[in-house]
């Protein structure tokens, strides 16, 4: 199975526990108390869609990556929202993975 099967695997997944997160959290709003176990649901659900991301970052880096190049960890790319694109793109060194994206 390669890694886009992978990230679809894990993002059905995450479908099933989102289910589970909306019916805990409303159960937090009647009871007006946030659970640990909810917590915890939600940070391993964001953890397991951004799996799914880099399931695909590792894919596109196989189909489409330079592999000349070596010495540089393959992810999905985050940003946050003070980086313009100018400075995404200088700070993760896109442009060294994946030299045509743009």
């Amino acid at each position: 199975m390669g890694q886009f099967d992978d990230a679809k695997h894990l993002i059905d997944y995450c479908k099933g526990t989102l289910e589970k997160i909306k019916i805990a959290y409303n159960e937090s709003l009647n009871e007006k108390t946030i659970k640990p176990a909810l917590l915890i649901e939600i940070k391993n659900f964001m953890e397991n869609l951004r799996s799914a991301l880099d399931y695909t970052a590792h894919g596109l880096y196989d189909k489409y990556g330079d592999h000349t190049r070596t010495g540089f960890e393959i992810y999905f790319p985050y940003a946050w929202q003070t980086l313009d694109a100018t400075e995404f793109t200088k700070k993760i060194k896109l442009n060294d993975v994946f030299r045509d994206l743009k």
